[in-house]
């Protein structure tokens, strides 16, 4: 539930739960 991570227009589902766990690692 970041503000960086806003998957507006969900192109790429994977890259944005990719993203996520980068982030929180």
């Amino acid at each position: 539930m970041d503000k960086g991570y806003q998957p507006v227009q969900q192109p790429s589902s994977q890259y944005f739960v990719e993203t996520k766990q980068i982030k929180r690692n």
